[in-house]
């Protein structure tokens, strides 16, 4: 280990200038968008009933690429095993909101109104609107997904695949203390400033960590929730705001591209803090772009889901049934969302027809009334509902990425429902 990494500080990033850190996260975008486009379309057919096939359909906001390839990855050992009393899964489509209220709602309705689906899953949406969930409950349809918004944490039949992450009530400490570990500084005294998307997931997730922030003893100096959906055309106002309260370490909460550009930007102002970021996990992505990673060189990054790197039996199974469908085993976040889904989609199938008919509305009847997930080692464990419907059992590790867009395990991946604790919302 070099001594820049050794001592969680950062070089300048000398030769490379700021105008090729821009180029390169707008490349990586398009890139991303046309991965993201390139699954299949398939509207027909319909499974609320208790026959035939059990049909689904996800949504995501155009960041989670992969998702539907996970999805189908788990998917395809399910059904060749027979699936469930012979009925077999089917995802019609993953589709895209535009990163809009309007956009999601619209999504929604067709996947339930027009296409019939037992659940909607998977979903990956930092503007999953509060219609959608309103419409999904009152029909009985579960929504299955990565829940990082308020309102997919919203209701009987909301079981997001970690727990409710986008809350302002109740948060895990976990973060924090990881967070700490890898930066090799005690919480206490930390300066810690937070800065996020300008959307009510972001707004809510930022005051709960604020509020676990106080509680584990750091100092919170800088909070807000103020960069445009899509990012900035300009992020020196949001530099010279955060490094004017001095922080040790800044949190982002964003999606990858303003996250790369802001990190960018902090490290060509002179930032040598640390830098914690819930979305910069691409890997084989980020190799291959050399100006990102190495904007992003030393950032700590958080595993939402086991990664591939701390090679647990969890991580492994994911990657065989990419294996078996031929698809890439890189474990992206998106990717690693749509496997999560399929997964807790197939247990609680299981659970729901060991009670009676499967149904939609028997699923989100038998499953809020009581179901704990059955884990893979390193995986997701103490996901149980109806708590985690609006907590959260504390599942993350701790990543530090280098100059040549590697990872390395800092603190390894884990689930503490210990940590998760009620708070003012900071």
């Amino acid at each position: 280990m070099d001594e820049t990494r050794a001592n969680g500080r950062h070089p300048t990033m000398g030769p490379l200038s700021w105008g090729k850190v821009r180029v390169a996260v707008a490349a990586l975008a398009i890139t991303l968008l046309a991965a993201a486009c390139s699954s299949s379309k398939n509207t027909s057919g319909g499974g609320g009933s208790s026959k035939g096939d059990i049909v689904v359909g996800g949504v995501q906001d155009g960041t989670a690429t992969g998702i539907d390839v996970g999805f189908k990855a788990r998917i395809a050992r399910f059904n060749a095993a027979g699936g469930i009393d012979g009925r077999k899964i089917k995802l019609l489509d993953v589709l895209e909101d535009g990163g809009s209220l309007s956009g999601n709602l619209s999504a929604i309705q067709t996947l339930v109104l027009k296409d019939k689906v037992f659940a909607v899953t998977p979903i990956s949406s930092r503007i999953f609107s509060p219609s959608s969930a309103q419409l999904l409950n009152q029909r009985n349809i579960p929504f299955i997904g990565w829940g990082v918004t308020p309102a997919m944490c919203d209701g009987d039949a909301a079981f997001p695949i970690s727990g409710c992450q986008g809350s302002s009530k109740y948060q895990s400490l976990q973060w924090i203390k990881q967070l700490a570990q890898g930066l090799g500084r005690p919480v206490q005294g930390l300066k810690v400033a937070f800065i996020g998307l300008d959307t009510a997931g972001s707004k809510a997730g930022l005051d709960g960590l604020k509020g676990t922030a106080t509680q584990a003893g750091a100092t919170v100096v800088f909070g807000q929730a103020s960069i445009p959906v899509g990012g900035a055309t300009d992020y020196s106002p949001y530099v010279q705001g955060l490094l004017a309260v001095k922080p040790d370490v800044i949190a982002l909460l964003t999606d990858f591209g303003p996250g790369a550009a802001l990190t960018g930007a902090l490290r060509q102002a002179g930032f040598r803090g640390g830098i914690w970021n819930p979305t910069a996990y691409v890997p084989g992505v980020l190799s291959a772009q050399p100006q990102l990673a190495a904007a992003l060189n030393g950032s700590m990054v958080v595993a939402q889901f086991p990664t591939q790197e701390e090679g647990a039996p969890a991580a492994k199974q994911i990657q065989a049934d990419l294996s078996a469908i031929k698809a890439p085993t890189h474990l992206t976040l998106g990717l690693s969302t749509g496997w999560w889904s399929a997964e807790e989609f197939i247990q609680q199938l299981q659970a729901t027809a060991a009670k009676g008919d499967l149904t939609s509305a028997n699923f989100v009847k038998s499953i809020h009334a009581g179901w704990t997930i059955k884990p893979l080692v390193g995986g997701i464990s103490d996901l149980t509902f109806p708590d985690d419907q609006v907590k959260s059992p504390g599942c993350s590790g701790l990543m530090q990425s280098d100059a040549k867009g590697q990872y390395s395990v800092k603190v390894k991946y884990e689930c503490n429902p210990k940590d998760t604790v009620k708070v003012s919302g900071g």
